[in-house]
């Protein structure tokens, strides 16, 4: 299994931000196959509380094609979403994309789409390795 570029920037950026990392990957049965999200998360503070656990899907947004990246990423983001809600209810997923790819998503104005799709993000800055921003 291929590990997506800013797969160690962004995991460190849930460590720096207070997040236990419980899977790496997260695996995860979709119908009969089995697929695998790239990180499982628990926030040492709510972990106190009501033990808010999270997944996190990496993605780069690399490619020469911005649209053929996000017709991947909110595809992938859909499948997955649609299989933890039916096994595993109380894990939210979230997009993790460096803050670089976020940059040139609000430039060409289709920011709103993740919202509107509800899909959550997380934007990390890959040279930090912080977090950015929280996109529920």
């Amino acid at each position: 299994m291929a590990r997506d570029l800013y797969h160690e920037a962004a995991k460190n950026a849930l460590i720096n931000d207070g997040w236990i990392i419980t899977h790496d990957p997260l695996r995860i049965a979709v119908g009969r196959r089995q697929a695998y999200i790239d990180l499982g998360a628990k926030d040492l503070v709510e972990a106190e509380r009501d033990g808010r656990t999270i997944a996190v899907e990496i993605k780069s947004f690399l490619n020469p094609s911005l649209l053929d990246d996000l017709y991947h990423a909110i595809g992938q983001y859909s499948v997955y979403n649609l299989a933890l809600d039916e096994r595993e209810p109380d894990t939210m997923l979230y997009l993790a994309l460096p803050s670089t790819a976020w940059k040139i998503i609000e430039e060409d104005q289709i920011s709103d789409f993740f919202e509107r799709l509800g899909v959550r993000v997380i934007v990390f800055d890959p040279v930090t390795k912080l977090l950015v921003k929280w996109i529920n």
